[in-house]
């Protein structure tokens, strides 16, 4: 009888025993793995930065990682040859007084903070990993949630931008360089594109939650 009770109490020990939580909140965060970033990015929150992965021989155009194609302003060719394939890079405003108005970008790369004047001359591709687009965007609460899980709340001053931004928008995210606002990134509609003007819809946003 006790070598029966043992071999029983052997196979009951043997299989795995599901653990159960009934802790108050929301369920602890089960990301996608068909949605997650790659491994290799420099930092998880760091959610703005690009890679470069091809420039021209005449360093007059240069593409991210994200198949983004960026156009630059002839006064900076000079700059993005010192500049280095894999370089980390991030996208703002351009503020710079007197300059030409087709360079609507400023790229920093955050090796050297060395920075150049840039047009988004393609946008990012849509089926590659690297790219974010919109899975939900509220204009009236100004929450907007990307592909990845990243949470964003719109400054209240750029709510009527976002009005005719729609689900699955493929966007750039970036750095604020806008003194007058004290929001930390802005988000760029690659979907929402003026060809007259080259005019692309931008949001200035702050990260509620990371992926």
């Amino acid at each position: 009888m006790k070598l029966q009770a043992s071999i029983v109490l052997y196979f009951l020990l043997s299989f795995p025993v599901p653990v159960f939580s009934f802790a108050e909140g929301h369920p602890a965060y089960s990301p996608d793995p068909i949605i997650q970033e790659p491994l290799d990015l420099p930092d998880p929150h760091f959610h703005h930065g690009y890679r470069i992965t091809r420039m021209s021989l005449f360093a007059d155009i240069f593409y991210t990682n994200n198949g983004a194609g960026w156009k630059v302003n002839p006064n900076y060719h000079s700059i993005l040859q010192n500049w280095d394939m894999h370089d980390t890079v991030v996208v703002t405003q351009n503020s710079h007084y007197f300059s030409d108005p087709f360079y609507k970008y400023i790229m920093i790369n955050t090796k050297d903070f060395s920075e150049i004047e840039v047009h988004l001359e393609s946008s990012p591709n849509r089926d590659n990993i690297y790219t974010h687009s919109i899975k939900y965007v509220n204009s009236q609460n100004g929450l907007l949630l990307l592909q990845n899980g990243s949470l964003w709340k719109v400054v209240q001053a750029d709510l009527s931008v976002i009005d005719k931004w729609r689900s699955s928008d493929i966007v750039l995210v970036g750095q604020n360089a806008e003194c007058c606002c004290a929001s930390s990134h802005i988000l760029i509609n690659t979907s929402m594109h003026d060809p007259y003007t080259h005019n692309r819809d931008l949001a200035r946003v702050d990260l509620v939650r990371a992926n």
